[in-house]
């Protein structure tokens, strides 16, 4: 602001100005850059901020004090936690040295423009095809990581309550208007796109390395519904869910065939391929 308002007015003066200004913000920032998180001690900081009962116990207490707020809001003992900004993966500092540019998730901002509904064609096996199949699946997928619409706090999707999932189908029919023979597709692809966000985030948020504390504290900015994530994270660190987590990792890795073409699903791969017949071997 400073060196907009004043452009003649020299780099060094601008700087000192603001570490004048905003001390702490700059003594903030410095400490994290020189403290990586691992170097962190493994236990909770001892402040008056801080309850000293475990976490599991705090949330349990919050969420009987604030029978509404278990899908919404954060308690006070965790939201104050003196961390660094959230950051995905194990570490707290991220080199820039070797980052590629890459495109953002789907927002679907073409699709908010159009006016009415996108009529949907499907194949004898009630899948989408056509060009409107691949802006249909993206939306799905953008609206399976929105919390409020898509809980990430179910273990299993069928566990789900079906007024959730019914709403789920409503909110997709208000852009795109599906056979009904196709909803059940609709449900398919929330359930895969709901997993595989799910897997994103453990494997870009979620590690071992960091306290509880700091892990609940330590989620995307948007997206996530704080309560659903601590919910999350308590399932994550169970004794069962490690277990399981480590046959399943040994199974994948037996996985001889992948899938190969691309975004295209195979409905629409199939969709578009050419039919040879002996006649057209024969054309010119």
């Amino acid at each position: 602001m400073l060196r907009r308002n004043n452009p003649n007015m020299p780099l060094q003066d601008v700087k000192r100005m603001h570490k004048d200004q905003f001390p702490d913000w700059f003594e903030y920032i410095f400490a994290m850059t020189r403290r990586p998180l691992k170097a962190r001690s493994p236990h909770v900081p001892s402040s008056s901020t801080h309850d000293t009962s475990p976490p599991s116990a705090t949330l349990q207490a919050h969420l009987e004090a604030h029978p509404q707020a278990n899908t919404h809001e954060l308690p006070p003992q965790l939201a104050t936690h003196e961390g660094p900004p959230p950051q995905p993966g194990g570490h707290a500092e991220a080199s820039t040295s070797g980052v590629q540019n890459k495109r953002g998730p789907y927002r679907g901002i073409k699709l908010q423009r159009k006016k009415g509904r996108v009529q949907i064609r499907l194949n004898s096996l009630n899948q989408p095809i056509g060009d409107d199949a691949s802006p249909l699946a993206n939306h799905i997928g953008r609206l399976a990581r929105m919390g409020t619409i898509a809980p990430i706090d179910y273990i299993d999707w069928r566990h789900i309550p079906k007024k959730i999932t019914d709403r789920m189908l409503e909110i997709v029919l208000e852009k795109f208007d599906i056979p009904p023979r196709g909803h059940n597709w609709v449900m398919y692809k929330f359930n895969k796109s709901w997993k595989e966000w799910k897997c994103e985030l453990k494997s870009k948020w979620y590690t071992t390395e960091r306290t509880i504390i700091e892990q609940y504290a330590n989620r995307p900015a948007t997206g996530i519904v704080p309560i659903q994530w601590i919910k999350l994270v308590d399932h994550w660190r169970s004794e069962k869910t490690v277990d399981k987590t480590k046959k399943n990792v040994k199974n994948r890795g037996k996985l001889k065939m992948h899938h190969t073409s691309g975004s295209r699903s195979f409905a629409c791969a199939f969709e578009k391929q050419v039919i040879i017949t002996t006649l057209s071997c024969y054309n010119t």
